[in-house]
């Protein structure tokens, strides 16, 4: 299934990335990258558990990425129970599949680095769980990049497919160090009365690590997609799902938390497809721009004719923290069907100096205030987490964060 890399020549034939003027890419940031800059990551270098985020080294089911190919040693799947399978896209493909096969939901002609991450697809990860198989514990998906003599760039594919009534947690932790382009693609497939929570955290390198990935997700009738994508690393960093409610009785909640300082880009956009009546979503954004950093959160909801009984809502909020940060919040509806409940909202503005005041007056400096409610601000996003792998992950991976703003780091 692996298909061989592209050489830079390659690379300059596909499509121009997206312009200032492309829709839902104004202020992504991509319009600064350059990938004659990046040469393809020819193999993964070697690794150790030590490499591994401190929340994925213990012994747990857990599979491995390194510079987007799969690591078998340092993968831990012996625990995985009857039903389900988890193996490199390289290896065996096809093999005991219970949904469409990788490309049947993701588009090459979506964006650019669709379009990239085809021609240079490097290896993956495929996951299988069978008609009404529970998957416990949560599984773990750990994607390394490590710069190699110079920027290296990457293309993994995901690809998870959940049979009639199965369920399962899945944490994603990508962690770069270096000068190194992730450009990940992902599908998701849940089969009728499916259940899946999926946590996306991205660390990567803050000063010169790029992250993009573009997800796909269909729901099949009477199922739920639980998703959460964090940015808390990386100069350029994009997260972009493509979510379709496709059978009735369909569920899906995506909440996604940008937490950007330095001159870092955060971008987090959100189209969700209400295609059959009956089904119900949720966006929930949030995100801190500090310095001169610049986040991005767009959600837009599309309810398809015939669609009656949708109920979707959505909200975005972004906090400034310096009066040089930027952020953009675009909420979006596009409704073809009369008996719908949809509703979003927005806003974007500064710590409310009423709330600091109040707690000056109750004796806690400013500065342990401005932490405070900046904390409580996140933790509302988080809150809307189900409980579990998923959430502890995104929680801890936030926290850090914010503790090293209060020690006054990066």
């Amino acid at each position: 299934m692996s298909r061989p890399v592209a050489s830079r020549s390659d690379i300059s034939t596909l499509p121009s990335l997206p312009g200032r003027k492309a829709e839902y890419w104004q202020h992504s940031g991509v319009q600064r990258l350059d990938l004659a800059a990046f040469r393809p990551a020819a193999a993964g270098p070697s690794a150790s558990v030590d490499a591994l985020p401190a929340a994925h080294a213990a012994p747990a089911l857990r599979v491995v990425l390194v510079n987007g190919r799969f690591n078998a040693a340092l993968s831990a799947l012996d625990g995985l129970p009857d039903g389900v399978t988890v193996r490199g896209l390289a290896a065996a493909p096809g093999a005991g599949v219970v949904g469409p096969v990788p490309g049947t939901l993701a588009r090459a002609d979506a964006s650019a680095f669709v379009a990239l991450g085809d021609a240079n697809l490097d290896d993956g990860v495929v996951v299988d769980i069978a008609d009404g198989v529970r998957l416990v514990p949560a599984l773990s998906l750990v994607s390394l990049g490590r710069e190699i003599d110079g920027p290296v760039m990457f293309h993994p594919r995901l690809v998870v497919r959940l049979g009639r009534a199965a369920s399962a947690t899945l944490v994603e932790h990508h962690s770069g160090s270096g000068a190194c382009l992730a450009n990940e693609v992902g599908e998701i497939v849940l089969g009728e009365g499916a259940s899946l929570v999926h946590a996306r955290i991205q660390d990567d390198d803050a000063a010169t690590g790029r992250n993009i990935s573009t997800l796909w997700v269909e729901a099949a009738a009477r199922a739920r997609y639980d998703g959460v994508a964090l940015h808390v690393g990386a100069v350029l960093a994009r997260h972009e799902l493509h979510l379709r409610l496709a059978g009735k009785g369909g569920e899906a909640r995506f909440v996604g938390i940008a937490l950007a300082d330095g001159t870092r880009i955060a971008d987090l956009t959100a189209f969700l497809t209400h295609a059959v009546p009956d089904c119900r979503s949720r966006q929930l954004f949030r995100a801190v721009a500090d310095d001169e950093a610049r986040t991005v959160l767009q959600g837009k909801v599309r309810v398809e004719a015939g669609a009656d009984g949708t109920d979707a809502h959505q909200l975005l909020r972004a906090l400034l923290l310096s009066p040089r940060a930027e952020a953009d919040a675009r909420p979006e509806l596009e409704i073809y069907a009369d008996d719908v409940a949809c509703s979003h909202g927005a806003a974007v503005g500064d710590l409310d100096p009423d709330q600091i005041f109040y707690l000056a007056a109750r004796g806690i400096p400013e500065a342990e205030a401005r932490r405070l409610l900046v904390a409580a601000f996140v933790e509302q996003a988080i809150d809307a987490v189900p409980e579990g792998a998923a959430r502890d992950a995104v929680a801890a991976a936030a926290h850090d964060w914010l503790a090293r703003k209060a020690e006054g780091g990066a």
